[in-house]
């Protein structure tokens, strides 16, 4: 039986492939959890030259669907089965509530089935597959989503076949923001892989008053220690702490806009702007201020454009800075993003949050660990 030095050494040298690899959250997390990144795939020209600068290794900037598998395990000298985690998390955008049912033409919406592609030529020992809860709820995500289990049954991958996938709150896992995502792990010969356990809760739930989980992380946690700025205002010292520029009429709304949670229904009607007087004028949440108290609501790709949804900071008169919202997304301010303004803010927003890619990675070590002492495995 392997001892515990060799178990650490088995620990340094698990391998994982990270397609729809974007600026590199997923890799952050895994990276922080022990795993070894030892390839990655983006189309993304941009997210591509971030994830280098801050992962250190360059992916392969390439359309998945021209990509062949096996192709890419002899580059990187490996054998099908010989890689210990294949991660996809393919793009949302078709599957997102906010396009209302309208993505199921969305071209990109296939590409969950070339993440199966993979699968199936480089059998990993362990999946882990993310994308947002439209991709089950949703009747096209969902006969997708299907598809992709089946595939992987038929592999002999093992998970709960009655009720495959799991919502996972990021703020449950120490990031500041109400985020759930749907997450399938599954293992090789069968293996039921466990999720992991919520390090946070809600506030004054039952676990958070007994001391069994930290309350969950808010606003105010993240955005504390950074510099004050004006609207188009850029911050030398701090990576990618700017923020956008706004047109005066914009500027004197939201100067009326309730500090820490106010609404755009909290300003007199006489100051609305000319799209908030339509009955579809969108999302009540657009111009409104985050709350200091409360996580934030989801980053998505408008995160700094306050026309986009509630990201108007919670006290100064301007959206988010990129840097803020990066952190409502849990990287750290080392974690320098390339690119212009609309490139930085689509690859913060469409990452998988680092702490919350570091939990699923610690569950996935400990299953490692687990399988190499010879233990018999619990179904969780």
């Amino acid at each position: 039986m392997p001892n515990s030095k060799s178990v650490a050494n088995r620990r340094k040298s698990l391998k994982v492939i990270d397609l729809f690899s974007g600026a590199g959250g997923t890799a952050l997390g895994f990276t922080d959890a022990g795993f070894e990144i030892v390839s990655a795939l983006d189309i993304d020209a941009t997210a591509c030259k971030t994830y280098r600068r801050c992962i250190k290794i360059q992916p392969l900037r390439a359309d998945i669907q021209n990509v062949q598998p096996k192709t890419l395990l002899q580059s990187l000298n490996l054998k099908r089965g010989e890689i210990d985690v294949l991660v996809g998390c393919p793009p949302c955008q078709g599957f997102t509530r906010m396009r209302n049912g309208n993505g199921k033409d969305d071209p990109r919406n296939d590409l969950v089935l070339h993440y199966l592609r993979f699968v199936a030529v480089m059998l990993p020992r362990c999946v882990v597959f993310e994308n947002v809860p439209g991709v089950i709820r949703q009747k096209h995500g969902k006969l997708l989503f299907d598809r992709l289990c089946l595939g992987l049954r038929a592999l002999g991958y093992g998970f709960n076949y009655g009720n495959p996938g799991k919502l996972l709150n990021a703020a449950d896992y120490g990031v500041p923001q109400l985020r759930k995502r749907l997450v399938l792990l599954a293992g090789r010969d069968h293996f039921n892989i466990p999720y992991p356990s919520p390090t946070h809760g809600k506030f004054g739930s039952a676990e958070v008053v007994t001391g069994k989980l930290q309350p969950w992380c808010t606003v105010g946690d993240a955005l504390a220690g950074l510099p004050p700025l004006q609207a188009g205002e850029k911050c030398k010292s701090i990576p990618n702490h700017s923020a956008r520029s706004m047109g005066n009429r914009v500027a004197d709304f939201i100067c009326r806009v309730p500090s820490d949670g106010g609404s755009r229904k909290d300003v007199p009607e006489e100051y609305w702007l000319d799209c908030h007087k339509k009955s579809n004028c969108g999302h009540s949440d657009v111009y409104g201020r985050l709350a200091l108290s409360q996580p934030s609501g989801v980053i998505t790709s408008g995160c700094t454009n306050v026309s986009r949804g509630r990201f108007v900071h919670p006290t100064q008169n301007r959206g988010l800075s990129f840097r803020e919202a990066a952190r409502l997304q849990g990287f750290p301010d080392q974690f320098s993003f390339e690119g212009n303004f609309q490139e930085v803010a689509q690859q913060i927003g469409n990452a998988v949050p680092p702490p919350l890619a570091k939990a699923i990675g610690n569950s996935l070590k400990q299953w490692f660990d687990a399988q190499d002492f010879g233990r018999a495995h619990v179904v969780m």
